[in-house]
């Protein structure tokens, strides 16, 4: 297989991992980080059905070039600050540290994705939390009226998205 094709499958499968890890909710930095993994991965070509080699060299000349691109993300979000004592002012995930720009704010915590809220609350404290619901009440008791009212009247715990990644 020559090297042309055998990129172009690796960058076809990094955009299509890409895609799905943004869809199941995660940020920008993780799905390219989860991706970048998965292209890592890759020793066959995907499409064939006689699991044709593919190059490592060329596994890694992709891989490092979506890892620039990555770094570049990061760089732009300001995560290389990580060890600034002046960075108080950015929000951050406080399961994994990320700059956040969208995710949760839960109870005064901040959470980038809900794979990060899910370490930390099941579903159950996660549905009591989020729809105000009473010791021994369970979400599947309410109405959709009832559910949206509450959800509309909690402050504490939701999904939302900023301008920045700076604290008002």
């Amino acid at each position: 297989m020559i090297k042309e094709k055998q990129i172009k499958i690796l960058e076809t499968h990094y955009k299509n991992c890409l895609a799905y890890w943004k869809l199941h909710g995660e940020n920008e930095i993780v799905a390219m980080g989860y991706a970048l993994n998965d292209v890592r991965r890759v020793r066959n070509n995907l499409f064939s059905l006689k699991r044709e080699p593919i190059d490592a060299g060329i596994v890694q000349e992709v891989v490092d070039k979506y890892r620039k691109r990555l770094d570049e993300v990061i760089e732009k979000s300001h995560l290389g600050k990580l060890e600034s004592e002046d960075d108080d002012h950015i929000r951050r995930c406080d399961h994994c540290s990320k700059p956040m720009k969208k995710g949760y704010y839960w109870g005064g915590e901040y959470y980038c994705s809900k794979k990060c809220l899910d370490v930390h609350y099941t579903q159950d404290e996660q549905d009591q939390n989020m729809f105000l619901l009473n010791e021994g009440e369970k979400l599947s008791d309410l109405s959709a009226e009832e559910k949206e009212a509450r959800f509309d009247e909690n402050d504490e715990c939701y999904y939302t998205e900023w301008d920045s990644v700076y604290n008002d």
